[in-house]
């Protein structure tokens, strides 16, 4: 039998399991669930296969497979479907791809069907991933108080954690190698970066949440600049050290969550500029330029350029503001700069697209040079389609051929020279397609996770719910799942089917690692969990 055809009963089969419990089933998530499988099937040339037995089976609950919506003649029920319904045909769908004599549309080859990244390296590797350290970002934190970005400079040798009361906490790899394995980062400063403000004239309330921050190229050898923002403002920091670092270091009682700090250190924070008065909406994105002297930030319908000397004026690059706002079809909701190019940015929409521009064509950038975009006007599109398509994160890889791009679905590889589809879908919460209901209610749905590259672009990293944290080997397109982390322990194979949680796992929607950061030179991952920051290597097994 193809290895596609099983793959896709254990994908059936896992939905299936996913409606265990629930009495009712939402119109919206029905049509979510079967568009899915529709596309799954098409894309992967099985729908002589598989088509009749999908229809057959759906028509049995008086569901039309090909129109994605209840039969002419059903029965109104409203907005409600039954899941025993439902499950019970997923299950005859399954059992079918199981027992028939189906043709074999691959014969020879692996599967093909995208689902390959819910596999689990089963041989054991030479190195593993290990906790190293985990601290919190504020000892004293309040219950609102948690990490709202985490970014690791050029370098690796430095993470600035914010939260969503303006505070910036920032570490220092510890120079100490007698204890730097057990030890690997020591606190260096903290300071309140922003604060709550009101705007008079719009009368709205500005929040100090620190949206993103960005390192700058260092000025020299004991200072560093770093770029934060909120909703509407910037703030260029430099933090200035003197004195000397003895090895021997002292706690701080209080001081970063109880971090030691190197004796006989201290380091000041100088604001150094004030980049104001730029967007009329929340900005949601910064990037800094590879020439070091420039930056971008983008709200949900402008982007901006800036120069890090001049805080009197801003560029315009990128307008999607229509003249009449009834016709606003999509917003912005990501903005990266080229790694080595400086004229050139990529921007993701609430559409799913990615379009670059190139700042060498003309100054307004609105006339984008490439769109990356898998067209799917031909599928049957639910409720939910356009939402949990939308790009959260999008990163260039290390050697600037590749983008990753998260949404709340998947994670998707780009490459450049290809706009019509990715190199490959990493499914992430494909188990949540039966909750979309839920998750839309408590505005989970609109989470924004985050996403990265290794420095070497063979690994892919991202987050999810429970304070869980995915780590993927590209594989040559062929994406495996090397680790999964889950708060700070590696999750075994009995503790998760086919790389996703077990049927009836309840799953802490308030526990999210929507924040990493993988560091720049070495296999080190930083990850934000709630009010915590966690440290994870890739180091020798043995050790």
């Amino acid at each position: 039998m193809d290895p596609a055809i099983v793959e896709f009963a254990s994908l059936v089969e896992t939905r299936a399991s996913s409606l265990d419990g629930q009495q009712a089933c939402h119109v919206y998530v029905a049509q979510e669930l079967i568009a899915d499988m529709k596309d799954r099937i098409e894309r992967n040339s099985l729908a002589d296969a598989l088509s009749n037995i999908c229809q057959a089976a759906f028509a049995d609950i008086e569901w039309d497979w090909q129109t994605n919506r209840a039969c002419g003649n059903s029965p109104s029920t409203g907005m409600l479907l039954s899941a025993a319904k439902i499950q019970s045909a997923l299950t005859k769908i399954a059992a079918s791809c199981h027992t028939a004599e189906l043709p074999d549309t691959a014969s020879g080859s692996s599967s093909s069907l995208g689902v390959s990244g819910m596999t689990i390296q089963e041989t054991a590797p030479e190195k593993s991933w290990t906790l190293c350290q985990s601290f919190p970002c504020w000892e004293d934190h309040q219950d609102a108080d948690f990490i709202s970005t985490v970014q690791m400079d050029q370098t690796g040798d430095f993470i600035a954690a914010a939260t969503r009361l303006g505070k910036i906490a920032v570490y220092q790899k510890n120079p100490d190698q007698a204890t730097a394995a057990l030890q690997p980062y020591q606190g260096y400063c903290t300071f309140q970066s922003h604060t709550a403000e009101f705007d008079y004239l719009k009368s709205l309330e500005i929040e100090e949440r620190i949206n993103s921050v960005r390192w700058c190229p260092r000025e020299t050898a004991d200072s560093q600049l770093l770029l934060a923002t909120n909703d509407k403002t910037i703030r260029l920091w430099k933090l200035k050290s003197s004195g000397s670092q003895e090895k021997n270091a002292v706690t701080n009682k209080g001081y970063l969550g109880d971090q030691p700090q190197a004796q006989g250190l201290s380091v000041k924070a100088h604001p150094r500029k004030i980049f104001s008065n730029g967007h009329i909406y929340h900005i949601h994105s910064l990037s800094l330029n590879s020439d070091g002297e420039t930056f971008m930030t983008s709200d949900d319908l402008r982007i901006n350029l800036w120069h890090l000397n001049n805080n009197a004026e801003c560029f315009n690059i990128v307008d999607l503001k229509p003249v009449n706002m009834d016709d606003l079809s999509e917003v912005i909701t990501a903005a990266e700069f080229h790694q080595s190019h400086c004229h050139i940015f990529i921007y993701g929409s609430s559409k799913g697209c990615i379009r670059m521009g190139d700042m060498r064509a003309a100054a307004l950038c609105d006339a984008h040079s490439k769109n990356f975009h898998q067209s799917l006007d031909s599928e049957p599109k639910s409720f939910f389609s356009e939402i949990i398509s939308s790009v959260s994160d999008i990163k260039f890889s290390p050697d600037s051929n590749y983008i990753l791009a998260r949404d709340f679905m998947t994670l998707k590889l780009w490459d450049v020279r290809q706009e019509s589809k990715p190199v490959c879908n990493i499914p992430i919460h494909d188990h949540l397609r039966a909750t979309l209901c839920e998750l839309y209610e408590n505005d989970g749905i609109f989470d924004k996770f985050e996403c990265g590259f290794s420095p070497d672009a063979s690994r892919v990293i991202t987050g999810s719910y429970d304070h869980r944290t995915y780590v993927y080997n590209l594989n040559g397109g062929n994406p495996v799942m090397e680790a999964m982390f889950e708060g700070n322990q590696v999750l075994q194979a009995d503790q998760v089917s086919d790389g996703i949680p077990v049927p009836n796992h309840p799953i802490a929607f308030d526990n999210k690692c929507l924040h990493t950061t993988y560091a720049p030179q070495e296999d080190t991952i930083a990850v934000a969990a709630t009010s915590e920051v966690l440290i994870w290597r890739y180091t020798d097994a043995l050790k």
